[in-house]
């Protein structure tokens, strides 16, 4: 085993993940039948000590079908996200603009450049993004690469590389796309955030995230890549979020007063008793939160700069 990121082997095991309770809650939350990717593996989260990646392994990941199913849920793709407003304003009027895993392709409408082409996998992403007069081409980040190398201004791909099994190969055909001088921009959901502290956050595991990204594996990334670092920038907790993030809050502080274990996944009557009311109370307690009382939200954006002599560290 070795980091997907840093490709390092010093490597620790935080939990052994159980696999029939992540099936049980895709199934009652979700109706999401997952047990094709998980039968018959040992499913563990794993801390990378280099370059500070979560993971887990085996990375599973789920195909065409498993996603298709997730889009029918209204919220799944946010037509408004900070992280888009936040990135447009590294985009000038005439840049030459990359995203990668654009869906369908709600970014080009929020910058200014009408040089916009978006990566895809999925042909009805491609036949919605067209019917607006969005440019997507339906192809793998590395058969892009090879045909545009130091092409774009800007690359950048949001809440995509966390689903991505093998990482380090598609940042490195990002980089390969970008011009010399040209940003990479990388929206990802915070382990720096309360998201750390969730359980039974399954669209945060396997077969929909398998790995997890803090502000240090971030700057990793600019290490291994020969990147600057421009900005790393957290959104506030969003409104939509809010009762969630108290909730958790709340839970976390039940849990270390009564010494109950805090886990990935779990279906204890404890737990069970403990999610009501801190549900109750932060559904309560997001009344009263002000803009100045609110920590780090879901989700961290990474702004780098590609050097005139970028290459990847070995």
């Amino acid at each position: 085993m070795i980091c997907p990121l840093c490709h390092g082997k010093d490597l620790e095991t935080i939990e052994a993940v159980n696999v029939k309770i992540l099936e049980k809650l895709y199934k009652k939350n979700f109706a999401v039948d997952i047990s094709a990717f998980i039968a018959g593996k040992e499913l563990h989260y794993i801390l990378c000590r280099g370059c500070d990646l979560r993971f887990f392994y085996p990375q599973v990941t789920g195909d065409e079908a498993f996603y298709n199913a997730l889009q029918k849920l209204d919220w799944y793709y946010m037509k408004e996200k900070e992280e888009f407003r936040y990135a447009a304003d590294f985009i000038s009027s005439t840049d030459k603009v990359l995203e990668v895993g654009c869906g369908k392709g709600v970014f080009a409408e929020c910058i200014r450049s009408p040089h916009y082409t978006g990566l895809d996998l999925s042909a009805k992403a491609k036949e919605l993004a067209h019917e607006r007069g969005v440019n997507i081409e339906v192809e793998p980040i590395h058969v892009h690469a090879e045909r545009h190398r130091e092409s774009y201004d800007v690359v950048c791909a949001f809440q995509v590389i966390e689903h991505v099994r093998d990482v380090r190969s598609f940042l490195q055909s990002m980089v390969d796309c970008l011009k010399k001088g040209g940003l990479l921009i990388c929206a990802v959901p915070s382990e720096d955030s309360f998201l750390r502290y969730v359980s039974n956050g399954i669209l945060n595991m396997p077969p929909h995230h398998v790995s997890r990204w803090s502000d240090k594996s971030l700057h990793s990334v600019a290490a291994i890549f020969s990147l600057q670092v421009v900005e790393v920038h957290h959104e506030r907790v969003t409104r939509v979020h809010e009762a969630w993030y108290l909730s958790v809050l709340v839970a976390n502080a039940i849990k270390t007063i009564f010494n109950i274990e805090r886990r990935l996944l779990d279906d204890s009557i404890k737990h069970r008793v403990v999610t009501r009311i801190s549900g109750m109370l932060g559904r309560v307690l997001s009344k009263g939160l002000s803009d100045e009382l609110r920590p780090n939200g879901h989700t961290v954006v990474a702004v780098m700069r590609k050097s005139n002599e970028s290459t990847t560290r070995q």
